[in-house]
């Protein structure tokens, strides 16, 4: 069922999205990625990835 924020995403281009919205989720994009980077190596994360059927998970949740 779609809602009002899916059609919003699938129907906005970069075209339509201002510059410094862009620049804004581009900052936040690297931020995440180097908080999932520098996380990796917690005793957390590892506690974490040890519960997680990693092979099941990528196989159905990309479909």
């Amino acid at each position: 069922m779609a809602t009002p924020l899916h059609d919003f995403l699938h129907d906005s281009s970069a075209d339509s999205i201002p510059a410094e919205v862009l620049g804004l989720g581009r900052r936040w994009l690297l931020d995440l990625l180097g908080v999932a980077i520098g996380g990796t190596s917690t005793s957390m994360s590892q506690i974490a990835r040890n519960h997680v059927d990693l092979p099941r998970v990528i196989s159905s949740g990309f479909d």
